[in-house]
């Protein structure tokens, strides 16, 4: 599942700002990406939700594409994400 937010150029028309995923993982919940600013922020499993800075888009692809492959996104992200040296914050729990 999908949620999207837009915004909209004048000169472009409407640009895919922020995508945020449902996943089914034993440790994520969700995982978004906001293509303007490479922030990943990701929920998980016990609601608590980080912020990843300076995401390379090849990696929020290959979380994608992992994902609709129904293959393991946890591993992937603890790989890519966790393990890639991103800044991050904490931003708390929201359950």
């Amino acid at each position: 599942m999908y949620d999207i937010l837009y915004i909209y150029d004048k000169t472009k028309g409407r640009k895919m700002l922020t995508r945020t995923l449902k996943v089914q993982s034993s440790m994520l919940n969700s995982i978004g990406f906001n293509t303007f600013n490479r922030k990943l922020t990701a929920e998980f499993n016990n609601g608590v939700q980080y912020t990843y800075y300076g995401v390379e888009r090849s990696d929020w692809k290959l979380l994608k594409s992992t994902h609709k492959a129904d293959k393991s996104v946890g591993k992937v992200f603890d790989l890519l994400i966790k393990k890639g040296g991103y800044d991050y914050d904490r931003l708390g729990v929201f359950k």
